[in-house]
């Protein structure tokens, strides 16, 4: 009963991260209330990204799911950078070339920096990218599950106009992977999953009341 009506409920959230993201992400729960594998032991699974300062080599930062930690005593102490005042987000890459550094959030949003400045807010547009490399004439290109996109500082995020690569062939992966996850199906096959969630929900609650008068009546 308790796992799956947990599996369920969290998986309905997490089909709609792209309406829930920003109440999900402000609200935040005390470690008294959770279980200890949400206490961060070790950095052991949780280094997601890493940054150099070339000035100081006692000077470091790395990207987690709980934010982008620095540290100024080669690994000591650490403090937590304040990217968007207190809440914590998921710094899933950082790239940095000379003067300009980036950092990629899941679920955003992303951040821009020059110089020694503070970082900069980038617009919407380039969800959890995986790769950031910058042009010679100061435009950014990020690839994101979208494809890839191009950022000019100022000018938002736009859509790179690329023919796509044709092939004659698929891989027996590339197919199950698509129709494990409803890539092949329908884009909204989230609305799927939810039916599913909500049945499993209905067969264990039922199941349980059937179990509870069966034991006591």
């Amino acid at each position: 009963f308790i796992p799956i009506v947990y599996l369920s409920v969290t998986g309905i959230f997490l089909d709609h991260t792209s309406g829930l993201r920003s109440v999900m992400k402000e609200t935040h729960l005390r470690h008294s209330i959770l279980p200890p594998v949400y206490n961060m032991q070790s950095w052991q699974n949780e280094i997601y990204a890493l940054m150099i300062d070339s000035h100081d080599t006692n000077k470091f930062s790395l990207g987690t799911r709980l934010g982008f930690f620095t540290t100024f005593d080669n690994g000591r102490h650490w403090r937590r950078d304040s990217l968007t005042g207190n809440r914590a987000n998921f710094v899933w890459l950082s790239r940095q070339f000379k003067n300009v550094s980036f950092l990629g959030g899941m679920g955003g949003p992303n951040y821009m920096r020059t110089e020694r400045k503070d970082w900069q807010v980038l617009p919407p547009g380039a969800h959890m990218p995986t790769d950031i490399t910058l042009a010679s004439d100061g435009v950014s290109i990020w690839k994101t599950p979208k494809g890839l996109l191009s950022y000019q500082s100022g000018g938002g995020f736009k859509n790179m106009s690329l023919a796509l690569p044709q092939t004659d062939f698929i891989p027996w992966y590339y197919f199950f992977d698509g129709l494990h996850s409803g890539l092949l199906i329908h884009a909204q096959w989230k609305w799927v999953n939810d039916f599913v969630a909500l049945l499993a929900i209905i067969l264990v609650i039922t199941g349980l009341l059937r179990w509870w008068r069966v034991k006591w009546v």
